[in-house]
């Protein structure tokens, strides 16, 4: 499952659901095994994020960037 195209349908206008402020997404997801975002997939959420008007917050916590 592609989750940015999953995120797109669901702030789509039909959806129902109200825009965003903001998309939070971690980069690196260290709990339970190693889990790394590719630069393809940030960049489609990021696209997303700015169609839909809304800031793309990175929390990368787990690798020390705050």
């Amino acid at each position: 499952m592609d989750t940015a195209d999953y995120l797109d349908r669901l702030l789509s206008a039909s959806s129902g659901v109200d825009a965003p402020a903001a998309v939070i997404v971690e980069t690196v997801q260290g709990e339970g095994g190693l889990n790394v975002a590719g630069m393809a997939w940030l960049r489609k959420v990021a696209a997303i994020a700015r169609r839909h008007g809304a800031l793309l917050t990175v929390d990368d916590i787990q690798a020390g960037v705050t």
